[in-house]
């Protein structure tokens, strides 16, 4: 198998492991709030990379989640670039 294939098959169970996790064993709230402490701790500089990169393992449903996400956590001038990039 293709290593290339072999982590995408690899991340996808990881995301519907912790997509079932954070449904069912945490509030929205709390989803929110670790969302944005994660994204806190990625250097500012490295925000747009990240973004594209999550953006491209999402369905579009969950990129416009994640997005509605990062606009209540993320401060407006960090989600504006992001959103513009």
């Amino acid at each position: 198998m293709e290593l290339t294939t072999l982590f995408g098959a690899c991340l996808a169970q990881e995301k519907d492991e912790l997509r079932e996790w954070a449904d069912h064993g945490t509030s929205f709230l709390d989803q929110e709030r670790l969302a944005g402490e994660a994204a806190g701790k990625i250097p500012q500089e490295r925000m747009p990379a990240m973004a594209h990169w999550v953006a491209r393992l999402l369905s579009s449903d969950d990129r416009e989640g994640v997005m509605r996400l990062w606009a209540v956590a993320l401060a407006a001038p960090v989600f504006r670039a992001l959103s513009r990039s």
